[in-house]
Order: structure tokens, then C-alpha cells, then sequence
């Protein structure tokens, strides 16, 4: 069993055929949904996806190089694709505004070991944390700053256009200031701490993989901050890591398989990948509303139906 008691259910095909909105209630339910033994390709991935999600979001201005698969925008490679690094626990694109509700990771080539995709509860994650960890980071906000060349942003904003990145920063809440030389400075302040709606705190956010780039690979091109430009202490994350250790769940691939996170709820990282042949792709969107999924005359098309196992 891969999932706990707490998240997770793992769907197979047995007879029949799924409905969207029973894939909706599920996710709602148990947060994340792992697929195994549907047979989908690249091309069956972005429709099945697609009969769950809406506003699929591109990945300019992300914090890495990622490439666009099919010529498809949306339809991405993973941080880091052919390199072998862990990436610790976060919510995807927590650094900005605009960040996407759902992942979609689909298994194009599985890895024969190593590579595992992790994830982690945002809710337990911030009740397993220290009261003084906790009570700072409600008290204090975060302020993520990078730092570009401009060969650099001109592969991360996908153009040279200043006037283009001015405006990407501007949707998302950066502040972006450009140097003579053409250097790039961005920061974005938000909190650690996010609330699901019945307010329960949840520790989402791109804390862990920042720190570890400062850190252990010594870094300075991209930090986080308390406000203030007070450094997250030692203590702070080594307890970070430590949480993280004991909640991790890790899925290991099958080829074909496809695993949907609600990136609201949950933080995802990764084991480091010792099969380089490895190949996950990734989709970010919204979540569509109920009554877009539950036409009965609408069923997925990635064949029969399925079995719920947590």
C-alpha cells in the first residue's frame, strides 16, 4: 500500500469505464490521485487531463529551465530532467501569485531505481513542527529573492523583452528591477503558512529546495528570507528536514502510470534519480467546477474503470 490513511488513493482498471466527476469527488477527498494500468500515452495523458482540469498554465517565469514537449506549452519537462539531484518538499510555484491548483505527473519512461516521486500533507507537515517553528512563521513573512544574468532570464521568462518580464512580474506580485547591465532582481513576499478554507494551517511554499541551493550548494542566486532580510536559522532547517523525513511518502513509477496532486493541500519533492532514463512529464492547472465534470455523457477516455485502493 503506497499511500497512509491520511491522503492518497491509487486507481487500476478493472471493468467498465471512470467518470471525471468520480475522479473530482476522489481528489476532493484524498488529495492526491495515483492512476496505474491505464496504458496512456503522452498524447492520452494531456486528454485525460484535460477532462479534469482547466487554464493549464505554461512555465514562464518558473525556477527552472523546463522544455516544452510536442511543441505543447503546457506539456513539460521536470525540474532537473537527465540530472540526478533530490528535490526537497514544496507547492509548486509558491514564489509568485499565480500558482496552479493541480499537478499532473505522467511516467513516460519509468527509472529501474531511484527517482521516486515524494509527497508530503501541508497540514501535518505544520502540526508536526515545534510551537516556536510554528508561531514564526505565522508571525513573520518570507520574501523570496532571485537574482539573474541575462542569458539567465531570457531562458526562464522565455524572452529578451524587458517590457514582457516587467508585465509577468506585474501579474504575479514581484517586484522586478532590471540593472544597467541588464541583471534581473526579483522578490516576493508571502507567508510560509497557507490556510485550507476551513482555516486549518498548512505549510506550503518553496522554503526547503531554496535553502537547500544556499545551503548545501552554496548558492546565492536565489534565497529566501524572513522580511527584513533575516536569515532562516541552522535549527530551522535541520527541523524542516527532519519533518520531512518522517512524513514522506514516496510513489514509486510504473511506465504509463500518472499521479494528480492537489498542489493546494500537499507538497511533492523528489528521491534522487539513480536511472537516468527516467522521463516524468508534467501538466499544471486548475481544478474544473463539479457540474463541468459530471455530464453523465462524459467518461474518460483512458479505458475501463476503476478500483480504489489507498
Amino acid at each position: 500500500m503506497i499511500f497512509p490513511e491520511t491522503f492518497g488513493a491509487q486507481i487500476s482498471p478493472q471493468t467498465g469505464t471512470l467518470e471525471p466527476a468520480l475522479a473530482h469527488d476522489l481528489l476532493q477527498d484524498r488529495k492526491a490521485l495515483l492512476f496505474r494500468g491505464f496504458g496512456l500515452t503522452a498524447d492520452t495523458f494531456c486528454e485525460f487531463s484535460e477532462s479534469l482540469g482547466e487554464g493549464f498554465m505554461d512555465y514562464q517565469g518558473g525556477a527552472f529551465e523546463r522544455k516544452a514537449i510536442n511543441q505543447n506549452p503546457t506539456l513539460l519537462s521536470v525540474t532537473g530532467e537527465g540530472q540526478s539531484f533530490a528535490v526537497p518538499f514544496h507547492g509548486e510555484m509558491y514564489y509568485r501569485r499565480h500558482k496552479p491548483q493541480l499537478l499532473w505527473f505522467y511516467c513516460a519512461v519509468a527509472p529501474s531505481k531511484g527517482g521516486e516521486t515524494t509527497l508530503c500533507d501541508g497540514a501535518e507537515f505544520f502540526k508536526r513542527l515545534s510551537r516556536r517553528t510554528r508561531d514564526l512563521f505565522l508571525k513573520r513573512r518570507i520574501a523570496y529573492i532571485r537574482r539573474y544574468t541575462p542569458q539567465q532570464w531570457h531562458v526562464i521568462y522565455q524572452t529578451s523583452d524587458e517590457a514582457e518580464v516587467r508585465a509577468v512580474c506585474e501579474r504575479n506580485g514581484l517586484e522586478c528591477r532590471l540593472s544597467p547591465s541588464g541583471e534581473l532582481e526579483t522578490r516576493y513576499e508571502t507567508s510560509a503558512v497557507v490556510h485550507d478554507a476551513s482555516g486549518q494551517p498548512m505549510f506550503i511554499n518553496n522554503v526547503l529546495p531554496i535553502l537547500m541551493q544556499e545551503r548545501v550548494w552554496l548558492l546565492d542566486s536565489n534565497l529566501v528570507r524572513f522580511t527584513g532580510n533575516e536569515s532562516i536559522s541552522d535549527d530551522i532547517f535541520q527541523e524542516l528536514l527532519e519533518v520531512s523525513a518522517a512524513l514522506e511518502v514516496a510513489i514509486p513509477w510504473q511506465t504509463g502510470d500518472v499521479v494528480l496532486v492537489d498542489n493546494r493541500r500537499l507538497m511533492h519533492g523528489r528521491r534522487e534519480i539513480e536511472d537516468l532514463k527516467r522521463k516524468v512529464l508534467v501538466r499544471m492547472s486548475n481544478l474544473k467546477q463539479l457540474e463541468q465534470t459530471s455530464n453523465a455523457s462524459r467518461e474518460l477516455s483512458c479505458g475501463p474503470t476503476a478500483t480504489v485502493m489507498s
